[in-house]
């Protein structure tokens, strides 16, 4: 199965991907990822939150390609860093994320204890 593949924001950035139609978006994605460091290794790695096919149908990782896609199809990345530009970034802990993240660990523990 030929898919084209695009990135909101990035006009130079498109390539075509050949799987096969029994496999899952969660495959594309890890395709798309690998792909992209090849074709575009002096750029910062690939990180998307998700996909969305022309009609703007976002795709969830368990579903099969032919399911969800046809031969000739486009799915567009949405990148990570252009959606998430508030965001925590590994390394830089903000106070109240720290906090976010303990409230719901004790939540938890609470839950199982």
């Amino acid at each position: 199965m030929k898919i084209y593949v695009t990135f909101c924001g990035e006009e130079q950035a498109s390539f075509i991907v050949l799987l096969d139609a029994a496999e899952t978006v969660a495959g594309l994605r890890r395709r798309i990822g690998g792909d992209y460091r090849s074709v575009f290794p002096a750029r910062p790695p690939l990180c998307f939150f998700r996909m969305s096919t022309a009609e703007g149908f976002f795709l969830t990782d368990s579903a099969a390609l032919r399911e969800v896609l046809e031969e000739g199809d486009t799915v567009t990345c949405h990148r990570a860093d252009e959606e998430a530009t508030d965001m925590w970034v590994p390394g830089v802990a903000k106070p109240e994320g720290v906090e976010d993240i303990l409230v719901t660990f004790r939540a938890q523990v609470a839950y199982v204890a």
